[in-house]
């Protein structure tokens, strides 16, 4: 049963841009926030990234992590290739690969192999990962990075066209 008010003063003109936004969508204020409550609730936090713009503080911590990452990804024994050597496959290969370090998942992956005029990137995972948990987390990191991602259920995360 809804029977909680929310009261908010918000600027008058971000309110009438927003709601004809809002009922272009279909949708009325009152939808909306229940969509952004039950977001927050689905998310356990704000939906999207909070970022300070432009302070300091922030451009060091951004400049942190890529050093981090970096050396995480000089430092990984997961051979991949990309048989065009394209930019955006190899940023896509180095972004999954440090979040699979991060996470101590490296270990599970046997190679990766980015070919995208074929559509395909082949994610061999190693016959001993029978951890569902571990192939989940796999299969949302590729997910997250890589362009057109599936999953054969075979032990090979592709990119593209399935392949069985």
């Amino acid at each position: 049963m809804k029977d909680a008010v929310i009261n908010v003063r918000i600027e008058s003109q971000l309110k009438d841009e927003v709601e004809v936004i809002l009922k272009n969508l279909g949708l009325s204020s009152t939808q909306a926030i229940n969509i952004f409550y039950q977001q927050i609730k689905l998310k356990n936090g704000i939906p999207f990234e909070l970022i300070l713009r432009d302070s300091e503080e922030n451009k060091e911590l951004k400049k942190l992590r890529w050093e981090y990452n970096e050396l995480v990804f000089k430092n990984t024994k997961i051979p991949f290739s990309s048989r065009y050597e394209v930019n955006h496959e190899i940023q896509e290969m180095k972004n999954f690969i440090i979040d699979l370090e991060n996470l101590n998942l490296a270990k599970n992956i046997i190679e990766i192999f980015y070919d995208s005029k074929c559509s395909v990137c082949n994610i061999e995972v190693k016959e001993i990962t029978q951890d569902s948990d571990v192939i989940d987390t796999i299969k949302d990191i590729g997910y997250k990075y890589i362009s057109q991602f599936s999953f054969n259920g075979n032990g090979a995360i592709l990119h593209g066209l399935e392949q069985g």
